[in-house]
């Protein structure tokens, strides 16, 4: 698990500029890319965010020179003497990010089973013929062959679709037109043909395990606007000035009245809490004739996000045998003298020879002084047989 930690810290440090960058950019008004465009790059950064570790890569030793070998090679002198220390400040860090990790999880957690308790018990079905039809009919445009449940429920302002793998739609307990039933089901019914609740739940992960990362949660709160502009977007597509208007109209009542449960930051809603927020909303509708969509800057910036997931390292005969043979559990990669590549045992790096008495201690102690450098056998790819040695200062 420690090595897990370290790598979070690593990729958060070197995704915190970038992420920066695309935020700014994405909110600047010279900024000419819809929000569709937005909203996929940053599904594509928090998939990218759960890679932890790198999937590597071989290509053929040809490819490289022995200098490029060794400075790919693991330097592992620093790391050993930092767990040495015992109970340090590492140890002291991790435990707290796992611990906090803990709250979060079960915090979220409850918020989800209380919403969901509340909305079972309260819940009503729906006979509204008007209601009915429409769901039909805007599944069948949308081309939706699974039959969405739809209820109806008191205390909710505003229409919501519930639940990843069973998805729902709630409806508050009052009158619509059926223009307003149209534009409304689509807006739900495009949020779960988009599985929008399963990748706000796959971001909501992400700020789990970065939650001392504050550009994750500002990522977090753009992602969930560019999630709704989005679905906006695609609601109004081929509409009218006319029916824009009207859809318009139905987000800014949302904002009248404040919903008595609370609803959990993965459910897709059709209000948008802030008053700002919905007149982004708004304009980015009558602007969106002026949007480019992007699709060619988003696959070329797709695969190179996604290409950081990759490592690439040199391959021979040695590192095929060290796939099959050698246990990564009890080796590690390094560099021996004479820049020898090889393995060293974990236990012959961070433990050295036990030590049972008072004599053994005083013993290894003036050894240490006489002679600080350590060396450690290195190790072929079988595991077994010693090539070299590693040295440890």
């Amino acid at each position: 698990m420690d090595k897990i930690f370290i790598e979070i810290i690593k990729l958060s440090f070197y995704s915190f500029i970038p992420i920066a960058i695309f935020i700014y950019l994405s909110n600047n008004d010279n900024f000419k890319y819809s929000s569709k465009f937005k909203y996929n790059l940053s599904i594509i950064i928090a998939i990218r965010m759960l890679f932890i570790f790198k999937i590597k890569i071989y290509l053929p030793k040809q490819l490289y020179t022995s200098n490029n070998i060794s400075s790919k090679s693991i330097n592992i002198n620093s790391y050993s003497k930092f767990i040495n220390n015992g109970f340090n400040l590492f140890n002291l860090l991790f435990y707290i990010w796992i611990i906090i990790i803990v709250f979060i999880s079960i915090y979220l957690l409850y918020k989800y089973i209380k919403f969901n308790l509340a909305l079972s018990r309260a819940r009503q079905s729906i006979n509204d013929n008007l209601i009915i039809n429409v769901l039909i009919n805007q599944q069948n445009d949308l081309k939706i062959k699974q039959n969405v449940d739809i209820y109806k429920l008191d205390g909710l302002y505003t229409p919501i679709i519930t639940g990843i793998f069973k998805s729902k739609i709630i409806l508050p307990d009052k009158k619509y037109t059926e223009s307003e039933l149209n534009f409304i089901l689509k807006h739900e019914l495009i949020h779960y043909k988009r599985k929008d609740n399963f990748f706000k739940c796959l971001m909501t992960i992400v700020n789990i395990i970065y939650w001392f990362n504050p550009i994750i949660y500002i990522l977090r709160n753009f992602f969930y606007e560019q999630c709704e502009l989005s679905c906006d977007e695609t609601v109004i597509d081929n509409y009218s000035l006319f029916e824009i208007k009207e859809y318009s109209l139905i987000l800014l009542n949302t904002i009248k009245s404040n919903n008595q449960i609370e609803i959990p930051l993965y459910i897709s809603q059709l209000k948008t809490k802030k008053s700002n927020k919905v007149k982004r909303r708004i304009n980015n509708m009558f602007l969106l004739k002026n949007k480019k969509r992007g699709i060619t800057l988003c696959i070329v910036l797709c695969t190179i996000i996604t290409s950081t997931a990759f490592l690439f390292q040199y391959s021979n005969a040695t590192d095929k045998v060290h796939a099959e043979n050698v246990d990564l559990n009890e080796f590690i990669k390094a560099v021996g003298t004479n820049n020898k590549i090889g393995y060293v045992k974990k236990n012959d790096l961070y433990n050295p020879q036990p030590l049972n008495t008072l004599e053994e201690v005083e013993a290894y102690i003036k050894e240490k002084e006489k002679n600080p450098i350590r060396m450690i056998p290195l190790y072929d790819e079988s595991g077994k047989n010693i090539i070299g040695e590693y040295r440890i200062d």
